[in-house]
């Protein structure tokens, strides 16, 4: 099955052959996001909630470049670098 490559308008264009998502048929994937920012500074150092904000957000943009919304997830994976902060995360999620 062919796939549409997703590139929102509002993010930079990649400088290697990747997308933010693709689309094959009904089905939509992710690419994994951080929260970077412009030249992959990190954002928000030390705010776990601030970060997963970020994450969620673009997350939402790429999945409505495909048509699509948070409500249609179906399966995501979450990856913390400190259990530390599962709480934080887990408010914002």
């Amino acid at each position: 099955m062919p796939f549409e490559a997703i590139n929102p308008p509002q993010f930079p264009t990649p400088i290697a052959p990747y997308s933010a998502g693709a689309k094959a048929g009904n089905t939509v994937y992710v690419s994994g996001v951080l929260a970077l920012g412009e030249g992959g500074a990190v954002l928000h150092v030390g705010d776990a909630a601030a970060q997963t904000r970020h994450v969620l957000d673009v997350i939402k943009v790429t999945l409505e470049a495909a048509g699509a919304t948070l409500e249609d997830v179906a399966m995501n994976h979450i990856f913390l670098k400190d259990l530390a902060d599962y709480a934080a995360f887990n408010g914002v999620y």
